[in-house]
């Protein structure tokens, strides 16, 4: 009896040596939980969906602490989005009237939506190049089984599939590094 007396306390000054030591570690670390910006832009999308199935597209500025609702729609499918600054515009993915997700483009001056995109299956993933003049996004195509890359261009209103007639590899995820272009 004695014995197992002496073996919970050894494990619990263990475990207490443990704590103590972990918690200096910790306090020496002197951790910055500070948030920083570290873009020359205020100003970010904020993307959530809330638990009635309503998805919000929110302009929000951390350093002034200011949260715009940008739009608002009960949501389709997975939400995609993109905050244009350039040209103050707002792009998102949504069903269209036919149950396809296509590319749409809310314009934030005027508040006119329309529909980029009409040739798809399924759009999301979206990128912005640097020059805020390009949109990368993964697309799928009537008739494929896998996704494929593409882009729009904003200037143009066209879109172009990369490598469209490829039928046995599938994008799964990409990310585009606009400071590389």
């Amino acid at each position: 009896m004695l014995q197992k007396k002496k073996r919970v306390i050894g494990v619990v000054c263990f475990v207490l040596m443990i704590c103590i030591t972990f918690g200096v570690y910790i306090s020496l670390l002197k951790i910055d939980t500070s948030v920083a910006i570290s873009s020359n832009h205020s100003k970010m999308l904020v993307i959530f969906t809330d638990k009635n199935l309503t998805t919000h597209y929110h302009l929000a500025n951390p350093r002034q602490k200011v949260n715009v609702l940008l739009y608002k729609q009960q949501m389709t499918d997975y939400p995609s989005a993109l905050w244009i600054e350039k040209k103050n515009i707002f792009l998102f993915t949504t069903k269209d009237a036919n149950g396809d997700t296509q590319l749409f483009q809310l314009d934030l001056d005027t508040k006119k939506k329309t529909q980029l995109t009409n040739q798809f299956r399924y759009v999301d993933y979206l990128r912005l190049d640097q020059n805020q003049q390009k949109v990368y996004m993964r697309v799928l195509l009537p008739n494929h089984r896998n996704f494929h890359l593409a882009t729009y261009d904003l200037n143009q209103h066209t879109s172009d599939v990369w490598n469209s007639s490829e039928k046995d590899r599938s994008m799964v995820y990409f990310d585009y590094n606009a400071l590389q272009n």
